[in-house]
């Protein structure tokens, strides 16, 4: 069980994909940055190149939860939407 307000990344990227089509964007891609960091890029219907992006850092364990509460929070910024609304797709998966 993750500890509060710690989920798997594989569980973030699915919720910020669900979001990312809620809000119009066409796609978001997740890469592996360094060692514990994924970046996301959000792009647009047509587009090629990415209209937003952002990081996120995972734990250094098998688990890779992701902890720092201000990833959860970017989302809401990058992908156009209301405060703690990423959080409620997040919960509902």
């Amino acid at each position: 069980m993750p500890k509060l307000g710690q989920f798997p990344v594989k569980d973030y990227i699915k919720a910020a994909k669900l979001m990312a089509k809620q809000k119009g964007f066409d796609r978001v891609e997740c890469c592996r940055g360094s060692k514990n960091a994924y970046r996301f890029e959000a792009f647009l219907p047509g587009e090629t190149t990415p209209v937003q992006f952002w990081t996120i850092h995972v734990t250094h364990d098998r688990k890779e939860l992701v902890w720092s509460r201000d990833d959860y929070r970017k989302p809401d910024s990058v992908l156009n939407g209301r405060s703690g609304e990423f959080m409620e797709v997040l919960e509902k998966i």
